[in-house]
C-alpha cells in the first residue's frame, strides 16, 4: 500500500472484497452487474481501491485503481489483443521547424534539439545552399533532415538543390527531399523560365515536381531517400495533376497519366484554422483525420481528394487512408487572441499524438524557436529559452526513451489486451512497446474543459503499473501495484493532457 504522505494527492482505502467463489456459465447467461458484482451494488465499500483524485498533480489525472475485479466485469469488459508499435517508430516520427538557413545558431539549436528528444528537422534552403551549418546541427544533435528548396523557387534553384541533397546524404545526415514551399504563396515558381504558381498556371509547377523526381531516382544516392511532394498542392489553379503522386489512368489532368511527382503527400494542416482562434474539443485529432470531409483543416481530403482551390478531383476518401503523408507545418502561436503557454504546450502533445495514430509518417511543428512570424516555438527567440511546450515534450521523449532500439535492438512486435469502457469522443489511446518488452500505453483527452472518466480493463497478468504525467518530471512517477493481476482495472478521470500508463506483467 503506498504511503499517503508520500504522495501529492490524496490517497482512501476500503477493506478489500473477499475472492468470490463459484463460477459464471458465460455461454448462456449475462449477468447483471447489479446483482452480482459489488462493484455494482449501491452501498457496497467493501472492495480495495487507492483513488488519487486532488487535481495538484500537475493538475492532472485522477485515478482509481480497481485491484479486485470480479469475473463478471472481466466478461463485460471486452479486452482485445491490442497491437504495440515500436516506441522508437513514434519517436522517429517527431520534427520540428527550424531556420538554419536563415541565419539561426545551429549549436545553439543543437542543445534544443537534444532537449526535446525529437529526431528530425525541417529547413528550406531559400536561395541559400551552404551546407555547413545544417551538417553541424545533424552532429551535434543527431537529428536527419528533411530539405525543401524553400519558397520562390527558380531554375538555378533545381541543380542547387539536388546537390545539397547530395551533401546531407553523404554525411547520413538526410531523411528526405521535399518540392517547393507553398508556391500559391512567395512568388510561386519559375521553371525554364515560365512563371507559374500563386494565381497564373501551375504547369511550370508540375513540371518542376516531375524533374525533380526523375532526377533524384535517376541518383544511386537519393534514390533511396523519399522525396515529398510540394506543400498547397490544393492551391492549383488548373488541374495539372498535383492532387496525386502519380497520375492515375483516365485521371484527365493536364499532366500525363503515369507521371510521378512524389514519394509521399505533404500537408500544412495547422490546427488553427483560418479565421478561427478559439480552441474546442479534438482539434488536434480533427485536423490530423485523412478522410474528414467538409472540414476547415488544411488536410489530407483538401489536398488530395478534392483541391481546395478549383475543386479538382483527387484520391477517393478510402485510397486516402493509405496514402503516404507527412505533415512538414502545424502549430498554434502563442500571444493575445491566441494561446496561453500552457494550451499550447499541451495541445503540442496532441497533435504528435493524434498525427501519428492517424498515420502520418512525420510530423514536423513549425517551429523550434521563434523567429519574426511570431511565438510559434518551443523556445523563445534566443533559441534557448525553453516555453512550456518544450518541457512537456522533453518529458515525453524522456519517459519512452528506449537507448537499446537506439543502439540497434530489434523491435517487438506482442500485443496486450485491454479495452477502454465508456471512452468518449474526445479520449484516444496509443499502445508503444519498448525493446525490452515494457507496454506504454499513452491516453489523451483532447477536451478543452472539464473531466471525461474512463475504465480501463487489462488482461490477467500485470503486476505493476506506472503511472506518468507528461506535464511533470518523469521522475514524479507513482508505482501502483495491483493486489489481484488476475484481474485488474484503471478508472481513470483524464483532463486535458496526456498520460502514459506503463506496464509490467
Amino acid at each position: 500500500m503506498l504511503g499517503q504522505e508520500a504522495l501529492p494527492f490524496t490517497v482512501y482505502s476500503a477493506w478489500r472484497l473477499p475472492p468470490r467463489t463459484g463460477s459464471i456459465d458465460r455461454a448462456k447467461t449475462q449477468p447483471n452487474l447489479k446483482e452480482t458484482c459489488p462493484l455494482h451494488r449501491e452501498k457496497s465499500t467493501r472492495w480495495f481501491t487507492t483513488i488519487l483524485s486532488r487535481r495538484t498533480w500537475g493538475e492532472s489525472v485522477g485515478l482509481v485503481l480497481l485491484a479486485s475485479l470480479c469475473p463478471a466485469i472481466a466478461h463485460a469488459s471486452g479486452e482485445r489483443p491490442m497491437q504495440a508499435v515500436p516506441v522508437a517508430r513514434f519517436l522517429d516520427s517527431l520534427g520540428v521547424n527550424t531556420h538554419v538557413q536563415h541565419g539561426q545558431d545551429a549549436a545553439k539549436l543543437a542543445k534544443s534539439v537534444r532537449y526535446l528528444g525529437v529526431r528530425n528537422i525541417r529547413d528550406a534552403a531559400d536561395g541559400r545552399y551552404d551546407m555547413s551549418s545544417l551538417l553541424l546541427l545533424h552532429a551535434m544533435s543527431g537529428a536527419l533532415i528533411d530539405l525543401s528548396p524553400g519558397s520562390g523557387v527558380k531554375d538555378k534553384d533545381f541543380g542547387a538543390i539536388i546537390e545539397a541533397w547530395k551533401q546531407l546524404a553523404a554525411a547520413h545526415a538526410l531523411r528526405s527531399m521535399e518540392g517547393p514551399n507553398e508556391p500559391n504563396n512567395f512568388g510561386g515558381v519559375v521553371y525554364k523560365g515560365v512563371k507559374g504558381g500563386s494565381n497564373a498556371t501551375w504547369q511550370p509547377v508540375a513540371n518542376f515536381q516531375r524533374d525533380l523526381y526523375r532526377t533524384v531516382k535517376a541518383d544511386a544516392t537519393l534514390r533511396e531517400y523519399p522525396l515529398l511532394n510540394l506543400s498547397e498542392s490544393g492551391a492549383e489553379t488548373n488541374n495539372v495533376g498535383l492532387q496525386f503522386l502519380l497520375v492515375p489512368k483516365g485521371s484527365g489532368t493536364l499532366t500525363p497519366d503515369g507521371t510521378v511527382f512524389a514519394d509521399l503527400a505533404n500537408c500544412h494542416n495547422y490546427v488553427a484554422y483560418a479565421g478561427h482562434k478559439a480552441l474546442e474539443d479534438n482539434m488536434a485529432w480533427k485536423a490530423a483525420d485523412p478522410v474528414l470531409a467538409d472540414a476547415p483543416w488544411d488536410g489530407l481530403v483538401n489536398n488530395y481528394n478534392t483541391t481546395w482551390g478549383k475543386h479538382f478531383h483527387g484520391y477517393s476518401l478510402p485510397e486516402l487512408r493509405t496514402l503516404p503523408r507527412v505533415t512538414t507545418e502545424t502549430g498554434w502561436k502563442t500571444g493575445p487572441g491566441d494561446l496561453t503557454e500552457e494550451q499550447q504546450a499541451k495541445l503540442y502533445l496532441d497533435i504528435y499524438l493524434s498525427q501519428f495514430k492517424q498515420g502520418w509518417k512525420y510530423t514536423y511543428i513549425y517551429e523550434l524557436a521563434d523567429d519574426s512570424d511570431g511565438a510559434w516555438g518551443f523556445f523563445k527567440a534566443d533559441l534557448t529559452t525553453p516555453r512550456k511546450a518544450a518541457v512537456y515534450l522533453h518529458n515525453l521523449t524522456s519517459i519512452l526513451a528506449d537507448p537499446p532500439a537506439d543502439a540497434g535492438a530489434a523491435a517487438r512486435n506482442d500485443s496486450l489486451p485491454y479495452a477502454l469502457a465508456n471512452q468518449p469522443a474526445t479520449v484516444h489511446d496509443l499502445l508503444l512497446e519498448k525493446s525490452d518488452g515494457t507496454f506504454e500505453l499513452v491516453l489523451w483527452n483532447e477536451q478543452v474543459h472539464g473531466t471525461s472518466p474512463v475504465q480501463l480493463h487489462l488482461a490477467p497478468g500485470i503486476s505493476k503499473v506506472k503511472l506518468y504525467d507528461t506535464t511533470q518530471a518523469p521522475t514524479r512517477a507513482r508505482t501502483l501495484g495491483t493486489a489481484s493481476p488476475s484481474n485488474p482495472s484503471l478508472r481513470l478521470t483524464l483532463t486535458d493532457h496526456p498520460v502514459v500508463l506503463e506496464f509490467t506483467r
